[in-house]
């Protein structure tokens, strides 16, 4: 005898996806919530399902050509495990679907304080100019707090495409700001290892090799998130690694490491400086540099965020597309200011003091 629905998780997961996604579009929660009846004729709660458009159209009560949008939010904010299938006649893959339960949302959420999902809930609701017609992509949290976009994959896009395409139909009263964060990740790092922030690791390794400062920047920054900075170190040229200031910062980096694996690696969660939680998926395979960048990385994101999170809804703003350290923003004359102290006060909610360009460009 197969076991009875458990109806009351699912209206229990139900509710919470509906209150904390509830700026998700109603064909996506409709999915979501519509999954409970195909769930019920086939293995139980949060189990997979398979089914065709059509049935998880009839079973949403939504339209079958808005069904592929609608999981594809579902996907992006991590609600649902998904392969989807075909909506062709002739191509019978069906698509498989499971549901994530409310405690494993809960318990690895990325975004404990709400901040990112609504960010990301105001950038699904604004689409805008790119190189002359309207976009909308789609938008999810990533594992260390970041607001991610898909379909199209604007952050992937080289800057100078990003930058033209913004401009490109941008109206003629309007200026395309884009604010940085200068340095962030070995900002946020000295930050945390105790360093002066007059020290410039990238100018040390390039005086020592005499190397571009794009090559230096690649070294300097993958020794932070490596497996063993020690290890890496012992590979550098002999001159790098006499410099008394990268030799200095190798060692308490890898005490800083070191010490933040041991005090994660039961929990598998470590905790950003403005005092997030990023969990560790299920099997992922964690090492001391994983951990770090999801400090450091996240701190990053938590800042950028909430400062996003306060501009996009300045009645200057038309635009705001956030990048890893920085972000777009299209808006009548005059905000550079205020976006830029957005950012800095948000860092020094954390006790961090940042720098920030911005250049200012104007309509293609």
């Amino acid at each position: 005898m197969s076991r009875p629905y458990n109806l009351l998780e699912a209206h229990r997961t139900e509710k919470y996806v509906f209150k904390r996604y509830g700026q998700l579009s109603n064909t996506a929660l409709h999915i979501y919530s519509g999954l409970r009846f195909l769930e019920e004729e086939q293995k139980g709660f949060c189990c997979q399902v398979i089914a065709t458009y059509r049935d998880i159209a009839k079973f949403s009560n939504v339209n079958k050509n808005s069904v592929k949008r609608g999981l594809q939010l579902l996907i992006a904010n991590c609600l649902v495990k998904c392969e989807i299938g075909s909506d062709n006649k002739e191509d019978r893959r069906a698509t498989v679907i499971t549901r994530v339960s409310v405690d494993d949302l809960r318990r690895k959420s990325p975004d404990e304080n709400g901040v990112v999902q609504r960010l990301a809930d105001v950038l699904n609701a604004r689409p805008f100019m790119f190189d002359g017609k309207n976009v909308q992509p789609i938008w999810g949290v990533g594992i260390t707090g970041r607001v991610t976009a898909s379909k199209p994959g604007f952050q992937q896009l080289p800057k100078v495409k990003r930058i033209n395409g913004l401009r490109l139909g941008m109206p003629s009263d309007c200026m395309l700001l884009d604010s940085d964060i200068k340095s962030a990740d070995p900002t946020i790092i000295k930050h945390v290892l105790n360093m002066s922030q007059n020290i410039d690791l990238y100018a040390c390794f390039m005086h020592a090799t005499g190397c571009d400062r794009s090559t230096a920047k690649t070294k300097v920054n993958w020794l932070a998130y490596c497996k063993n900075s020690q290890a890496v170190f012992k590979h550098w040229p002999e001159a790098a690694r006499n410099n008394p200031v990268l030799s200095d910062y190798v060692t308490k980096l890898h005490t800083c490491k070191t010490n933040l694996r041991e005090e994660s690696k039961k929990s598998r969660i470590v905790r950003t400086l403005t005092g997030r939680l990023i969990a560790a998926e299920s099997g992922m395979r964690l090492h001391a540099g994983r951990y770090f960048n999801w400090m450091i990385q996240g701190t990053v994101a938590d800042i950028v965020n909430a400062a996003a999170l306060e501009v996009i809804e300045m009645p200057e703003v038309k635009t705001l597309v956030p990048m890893h350290d920085a972000f777009y923003v299209v808006c009548t004359d005059g905000m550079k200011e205020t976006i830029e102290e957005a950012l800095r006060t948000q860092a020094k909610k954390s006790g961090i003091q940042i720098q920030i360009k911005t250049v200012c460009k104007g309509p293609l």
